[in-house]
C-alpha cells in the first residue's frame, strides 16, 4: 500500500504478518538476553597469561592437525578443567608403575600419533582390573600399533556429557553440550552457545537437554555435580574464545558426571590451520 512505501522510504521497518511479528520480537528478547549475560561471562584474562602464551606458541609449532589426547588432556588440565588421572607409559615397566599409582580397573589406549579415532583400530581397553590383563593388552596394542600406550582411571559411575567447541568462521567459537557416548549420535540432544558463556548461560544449556534428567538422579542414583559440570563448560568456552585464532575444534567426550564432579576423560583438539597468528 502506499502507506507502507511512504514507511519504507522514510526508513520505518514493517513486519507483514502475525507470526514474522511474533518471530522477530522472539529474536529480540533473545538477544537482550544474550547481551545480559555476554557482560556476565568470564573474560580470557581469568587465564593464566603465561600458560596461554606457552601453548599458543606450542600450536604455532605443533606440525600436525592435532594435538595428541595426552597433549590435549595436559592442556585443558593447565587452564583448571578436571581430568582423569592418567601416565604415559613405552614399556611394561612404565606401566606397571603407573597403574600401581593410579590403581585398578584401568583404560588402556594406544598413544602413538596420528591415532586420533582409537576405537576404529582396536586401540582401546577398559575396564581392566588385574595385571595379567593389563600385560596381555598392552602388548597386543605393542604389537599392533606401537609401544606408546596412555593409562587411565577406570570411571563406571555418573552420567556421560559430551562438550565440543567449534570455531564458525561467521560467529567465531560457539560451544556445544550434548548427551554423551552413545547417546550424542543416538539424541538429537544439545545446546549451543556462543563463546565465553557466563555460568547462568551454562547452566541454562544444561536445562535444555533431555539429557538433564540423568543428572538429577535416577533408579536410585545419586545426582550428579551439576555446578561442577557448568564449571567444566564455562572454562571449555573461555579456553576456545582466548585460543580462536589457534584452535579449530576441542572434543571432549566424554566428561563424566557424579555426585563427586565433573571429569574429562578423553579430548582431541584440532588446531586451526588458517586465520589470524596465534
Amino acid at each position: 500500500s502506499a502507506l507502507c512505501r511512504r514507511a519504507t522510504a522514510a526508513g520505518i521497518p514493517l513486519i507483514d504478518g502475525a507470526h514474522e511479528t511474533l518471530l522477530a520480537f522472539r529474536h529480540l528478547f533473545d538477544y537482550h538476553k544474550f547481551k545480559r549475560n555476554g557482560s556476565q561471562a568470564p573474560s580470557a584474562a581469568s587465564l593464566d597469561v603465561k600458560q596461554v602464551s606457552t601453548w599458543k606458541q606450542r600450536l604455532i609449532d605443533h606440525q600436525a592437525d592435532s594435538l595428541s589426547e595426552v597433549e590435549s588432556l595436559y592442556l585443558l588440565c593447565d587452564f583448571s578443567v578436571p581430568v582423569v588421572r592418567h601416565d604415559t607409559v613405552s614399556n611394561e615397566a612404565e606401566l606397571l608403575t603407573a597403574a600401581g599409582s593410579i590403581g585398578y580397573p584401568l583404560v588402556i589406549k594406544t598413544a602413538e600419533p596420528g591415532i586420533n579415532h582409537k576405537s576404529d583400530s582396536n586401540g582401546v581397553f577398559i575396564d581392566i582390573r588385574t595385571e595379567a590383563d593389563l600385560l596381555a593388552h598392552y602388548n597386543d596394542l605393542s604389537s599392533r600399533l606401537g609401544s606408546k600406550a596412555l593409562i587411565s582411571q577406570m570411571i563406571n559411575d555418573g552420567v556421560e556429557i559430551s562438550l565440543g567447541t567449534v570455531n564458525d568462521p561467521q560467529f567465531g567459537p560457539v560451544v556445544m553440550v550434548a548427551a554423551g557416548g552413545i547417546l550424542v549420535e543416538l539424541l538429537s540432544d544439545r545446546a549451543v552457545a556462543m563463546c565465553p558463556v557466563s555460568p547462568q548461560q551454562a547452566e541454562e544449556m544444561i536445562d535444555s537437554l533431555k539429557a538433564k534428567r540423568l543428572l538429577q538422579g535416577y533408579r536410585g542414583k545419586a545426582a550428579a555435580n551439576r555446578q561442577a559440570l557448568i564449571d567444566v563448560i564455562v572454562a571449555i568456552s573461555v579456553i576456545a574464545f582466548e585460543f580462536r585464532d589457534c584452535v579449530a575444534e576441542i572434543d571432549i567426550n566424554p566428561v563424566r558426571v557424579n555426585d563427586r564432579g565433573a571429569l574429562a576423560l578423553d579430548a582431541l583438539i584440532v588446531r586451526r590451520k588458517s586465520g589470524k597468528p596465534c
